[in-house]
């Protein structure tokens, strides 16, 4: 990129393109901002806070199980209750 006093040039990707760069230009009275795509720090914050958050939930859910005094399962449901157990008296 290149700022002059008249006129701004730089290189930007072709629409439609695969990677073809073609310079650009632009009066530099014209240019409200510049803006770089950097798409390798953008994919790395997003892990970063995927990580995180996802520790985050690990965290509690585990926090709030460990906390539990019983553990019901798929099979406490299918449990006979010791009330409706036959009695063993000889």
């Amino acid at each position: 990129m290149r700022v002059g006093l008249v006129t701004t040039q730089w290189m930007e990707e072709r629409p439609g393109s695969a990677r073809e760069w073609v310079p650009a230009a632009a009066p530099t009275a014209a240019v409200d901002r510049i803006s770089l795509r950097l798409h390798g720090w953008g994919a790395l914050e997003g892990l970063g806070l995927g990580l995180l958050s996802g520790a985050l939930a690990g965290a509690l859910i585990g926090a709030a199980w460990a906390s539990s005094q019983t553990v019901v399962t798929m099979w406490d449901f299918f449990a006979i209750p010791d009330s409706a157990q036959p009695s063993e008296s000889s």
